[in-house]
């Protein structure tokens, strides 16, 4: 066997025992694609009702997915105008309780000046009715007195 090999011969050699293992790989590839699909076709055979079942019921789906998003479409366009007065009208409420929350603070503040006013003026003229009582003079200042004081507070006002 001292049979000298040439290049060829040898290159043909590994050409042969790739080609061998190229095959063996292949013939394990089919064999799992087809154990692979032998699996699915069985999956699919067990399954066929449920599988029609449910593609029979996707067209009734969709179409009642189509109708609500329409009609969610609409009624957001529908409603886009009054959100937009709705947040306007919010401000303006807002506005609107500042200012009169405003007026009503002012209202209390001049309310008890007045009754300051008034219990100041009203505790002066008993104090001085019960002090000089003997004097009709005195009780007709107090009066006069009495009167300008709230002629001032009406001018205020």
């Amino acid at each position: 066997m001292d049979t000298p090999m040439t290049l060829e011969a040898m290159l043909k050699f590994i050409l042969f025992l790739l080609g061998i293992g190229a095959m063996v790989y292949l013939i394990i590839f089919f064999r799992n694609l087809s154990r692979l699909m032998g699996n699915a076709n069985k999956l699919l055979e067990e399954n066929i009702e449920d599988l029609d079942g449910v593609l029979k019921s996707l067209p009734p789906i969709i179409k009642n997915v189509e109708e609500i998003s329409a009609e969610a479409n609409k009624m957001i366009g529908e409603m886009e105008p009054d959100l937009v007065n709705i947040t306007a009208n919010v401000a303006d409420i807002t506005d609107k309780f500042g200012s009169v929350s405003t007026a009503v603070e002012s209202t209390a503040m001049k309310a008890a000046d007045t009754i300051d006013i008034v219990s100041g003026s009203i505790s002066d003229t008993a104090y001085a009715f019960s002090s000089n009582v003997n004097s009709i003079d005195k009780y007709i200042a107090l009066v006069l007195e009495v009167l300008e004081q709230i002629k001032i507070f009406i001018k205020k006002r």
